[in-house]
């Protein structure tokens, strides 16, 4: 393959993407999270490393609480079944208080 008149011979294992020098395969591969992923999150598809990592995903992000640990919004009183929606509403909603 050749891209504007250069040979691309290095290529990307995961996604395929070819490159003509090594140093912009490797910026390719760490800008773009190519790193070896062994464990992944059965909800999102998200890859983690370790499998500490992906349990920790799991609890923040996945982990439904019951209606009486549900988090509240301190500035309109929303609630939510997960601290990362609680977290994501008052980074959109609610911006100055943080």
């Amino acid at each position: 393959m050749e891209k504007h008149g250069v040979s691309s011979k290095l290529v990307c294992d995961l996604c395929k993407k070819s490159f003509s020098q090594v140093s912009n395969l490797r910026l390719h591969q760490k800008k773009c999270g190519h790193k070896e992923k062994l464990f992944y999150c059965e909800e999102c598809g998200k890859g983690f490393r370790d499998k500490s990592s992906l349990k920790l995903h799991q609890l923040n992000k996945h982990q439904e609480v019951s209606e009486e640990e549900e988090v509240m919004c301190a500035h309109c009183g929303k609630t939510y079944k997960h601290k990362s929606s609680l977290e994501r509403h008052m980074t959109k909603r609610h911006p100055q208080a943080q």
